[in-house]
C-alpha cells in the first residue's frame, strides 16, 4: 500500500471515531478523559492522536503530524508514552499562546463586567442621594407647614398656664366617688 492511501485510511479512521457517545464535533473531549488506567479509553493510536489534538489544542493535527505522533507511540511504547505525548502537547508554544489567549479574553470579560458593575453602583448612589435630598426638602417643608400652627398652640397653652385656667381640649380629671 502507499503512503498517501495508509494517510487517508487513518484520516477516516479518525473522523469515523466521533459517534454520538463522545464528545460533539464543536466540543472536544477533556484531556484526562483520553487516558484511563488499567484500558485506554481510546484504544486506536491514530484516533487517541486525534482528540488529544481536539482536546488540547483545539484543532485537528495535520496529516504530518498525525503520523508522526502515531508511529512515536507505536514504536516507542515505553519511551513516548500516551501521558508523555499528552505532556508534550500541553506544553507546547501553540497550547500556550491559546492558554494566554483565553485568559485574556477572560480577564477582558471580568474586566469589562467590572466597569459595569461601577457605573451601576454610582448610578444607584446618585439616586440614593437624590432620594435622600428629597425626603429631606419634603421633612422640611411639613415641619416648616405645621410649624405656624404648632406656635400659636404652644403660645395659647403657656397663656392658659400663667392664668391658672386648664389649656384648650384638656379635660377635668374625675375624681373616684364623685357622681
Amino acid at each position: 500500500m502507499d503512503v498517501r492511501r495508509i494517510t487517508q485510511r487513518i484520516l477516516d479512521r479518525a473522523s469515523q471515531a466521533h459517534s454520538p457517545d463522545r464528545a460533539p464535533p464543536g466540543e472536544p473531549p477533556s484531556p484526562d478523559v483520553l487516558i484511563s488506567e488499567p484500558q485506554p479509553a481510546i484504544a486506536d493510536r491514530n484516533v487517541f492522536v486525534f482528540e488529544a489534538y481536539r482536546a488540547i489544542l483545539r484543532r485537528d493535527p495535520t496529516r504530518e503530524e498525525s503520523l508522526r505522533e502515531a508511529r512515536r507511540l507505536r514504536f516507542l511504547p515505553f519511551l513516548y508514552t500516551r501521558s508523555r505525548f499528552l505532556a508534550r502537547l500541553r506544553e507546547s508554544l501553540e497550547a500556550t499562546l491559546l492558554e494566554n489567549r483565553d485568559r485574556a479574553a477572560r480577564e477582558a470579560t471580568e474586566a469589562h463586567r467590572f466597569a459595569k458593575l461601577e457605573q451601576a453602583h454610582a448610578q444607584n448612589h446618585a439616586q440614593l442621594k437624590a432620594l435622600q435630598r428629597s425626603l429631606s426638602a419634603v421633612s422640611y417643608g411639613i415641619v416648616d407647614e405645621l410649624r405656624g400652627p404648632m406656635t400659636a398652640l404652644a403660645t395659647e397653652i403657656l397663656q392658659c398656664l400663667r392664668s391658672g385656667e386648664r389649656p384648650p381640649g384638656e379635660t377635668q380629671p374625675v375624681r373616684e366617688g364623685s357622681s
